[in-house]
Order: C-alpha cells, then sequence, then structure tokens
C-alpha cells in the first residue's frame, strides 16, 4: 500500500533489496499462469505420456485418504500412450504422478467437481414426479400426517410450562426472603403505643 517511486519511501534510495523485490515482481506478473483443469464427477482422468520418455506406470491419488491407485499407460488407435483413471465418482483433488526416463518426478493435479446442475431445485407436481421414478418404489406423505396427535407428546413445546414453573419459583423465592428478612417497626404504630402508656401511668 505504497508507491515505488520515494513519495512515501526511501526504499529505493540506497536499499539492494529494492531492485530485487522489483525483479521479483516483473518475473511474477510476467509468467504465463496455467489455466487450473477441472473436470466434472464420472469424467475419466487422462494423463498423455511421451513413449521413451515418460514411464507407463502412474499413480493417481484420490481424495479423502482413499488411497493410490496405480495404473499402467495404454497405447490409444491414434498412437498416443494415455493414463486413465475412470473411478472419479467422488468431487476432491486428484494429483498423478509418474517418473520420466531420466529419473525426474512429474505431476499433475486436476479437480473434480460435481455438476452445479444438481443444485438447481425447481417444484414437480405428482404427475412429473411419478414419470421421473418410474420403476422405483416411493411413498408421499402429507403434511397433515405428520403432525403430532392430541395423545403425544412428540412436537409439543416445553417452553411456555417452563416459563410459568420458573414465575412460580421466583415468586415462591421472594415470598421466602421477605418473611426471613428483618423489618423495622412502623413509627406511627410505635408513638401511639407510647403515648397509651403514658395515659395509663397518668
Amino acid at each position: 500500500m505504497t508507491t515505488a517511486a520515494p513519495t512515501w519511501n526511501n526504499w529505493s534510495r540506497g536499499n539492494p533489496s529494492w531492485v530485487v523485490v522489483m525483479l521479483e515482481l516483473e518475473g511474477h506478473l510476467a509468467r504465463a499462469r496455467a489455466r487450473a483443469r477441472s473436470l466434472a464427477v464420472g469424467e475419466p482422468f487422462e494423463v498423455p505420456l511421451e513413449a521413451g520418455r515418460d514411464e507407463i506406470d502412474v499413480d493417481f491419488e484420490l481424495p479423502s485418504d482413499r488411497g493410490i491407485v496405480h495404473v499402467a499407460a495404454k497405447p490409444r488407435e491414434d498412437g498416443a500412450l494415455v493414463a486413465v483413471l475412470s473411478d472419479t465418482t467422488r468431487s476432491g483433488s486428484y494429483a498423478a504422478k509418474w517418473r520420466r526416463a531420466d529419473g525426474t518426478e512429474r505431476q499433475k493435479l486436476v479437480a473434480v467437481n460435481v455438476d452445479p446442475g444438481e443444485g438447481e431445485l425447481e417444484r414437480v407436481g405428482r404427475e412429473r414426479l411419478g414419470r421421473t421414478l418410474a420403476g422405483i418404489p416411493y411413498r408421499i406423505d402429507a403434511a397433515d400426517d405428520l403432525e403430532p396427535g392430541s395423545r403425544t407428546l412428540a412436537g409439543t413445546s416445553l417452553v411456555t410450562p417452563l416459563i410459568y414453573s420458573l414465575l412460580v419459583l421466583l415468586l415462591l423465592e421472594q415470598a421466602v426472603a421477605y418473611s426471613a428478612s428483618y423489618h423495622m417497626p412502623r413509627r406511627g404504630g410505635s408513638a401511639a403505643a407510647g403515648g397509651r402508656r403514658r395515659a395509663s401511668a397518668g
């Protein structure tokens, strides 16, 4: 949040780190960024290999600690050597690792995502639901049938009885505290009693 010119700072004046940071920043901005590849659930994860330069054994790391699957690459009809992972039934990050003939390791990452169309919700009627679920046994329960009966306590709220019980308990506590506490005698009553005592003494 500052300027490269010495307007708000003196970083570029005599500090050798300024040149290094600018060169690294230029290289970062000019570098071609690789686009992240993504697949839908169920689509095969294919890794093309170069015959004679890559080994044919590829290790596919599955997401959610499902382990590693070893796949041997096979040539296609066009002669391309490809290792294919067909088990992509779960979403997550998949990684393919293999070695080249010179001993270096290569890696390819893909993200397997769920089809966004599965999250689009819409209301359907009984007829359309029956056509969609043809051959699948299902049952439709009406909302009125799910209401609790009068003889059962399922679904009964206990908030109101608890509030009334708490209120009664607080009132009883105040009554006990008032009866057990010390109260000063009334002044009017004590003066009248003293006057009566003096009148009887006279």
